[in-house]
């Protein structure tokens, strides 16, 4: 396993370096470490922080350990994003910026409604005047305008969403997965 970027063996094959993550929490890295193949000497322990600080090293570790190879680099990634997300916003994390993204995108789509429009109304009258043209144009801003405003007032009826939980308590693990962490995903029940 220490192939693939860390273990005992260090990280990308330097002698005696611990990943990111084992360096962050200042223990020696094993070849078996499951952080190691995802968080770099250099870089990993900024990014490990993260997942530490709200998810916790031993969940994240749990959580590796139960996925495929094949899915624990992008598990990785989206636990990293969603941890930093949740830093920044620690009342709606990722879910702030999925909100900003769709009100950006009702936005261009009626831009591109309008320009659509625009391009059927040089296409439909030619050789009409300017003027008529340029009023056709002011009503079709103002729809869009109109367009925009019920697009803001819909996305500010759309509920937050839930309360977090309370705080963690020492005695009570925290699960990431939606199966309890001591079975493993293989064995027959």
């Amino acid at each position: 396993m220490a192939a693939a970027g860390g273990g005992a063996g260090g990280v990308a094959g330097v002698a005696g370096s611990p990943c990111g993550a084992c360096k962050f929490l200042r223990r020696r890295c094993v070849a078996e470490c499951v952080f190691a193949p995802y968080f770099s000497s250099e870089q990993g322990a900024a990014r490990f922080a993260a997942i530490h600080k709200v998810f916790g090293a031993s969940n994240a570790a749990k959580l590796l350990a139960h996925l495929p190879l094949a899915d624990r680099c992008e598990a990785v990634v989206t636990i990293t994003y969603e941890a930093q997300s949740r830093l920044r916003d620690p009342v709606y994390g990722c879910v702030a910026q999925i909100f900003a993204l769709q009100q950006q995108v009702a936005i261009l789509q009626a831009q591109l409604m309008q320009a659509r429009a625009q391009i059927a109304v040089s296409h439909q009258w030619p050789d009409s005047s300017s003027s008529s043209i340029a009023s056709l144009l002011r009503q079709q801003e103002v729809k869009r305008g109109k367009l925009v405003k019920k697009l803001v007032i819909w996305s500010n009826k759309v509920p937050p969403p839930p309360p977090p939980p309370p705080p963690h308590r020492e005695s009570e693990p925290i699960h990431l997965l939606p199966f309890p962490l001591q079975h493993s995903a293989h064995a027959p029940n």
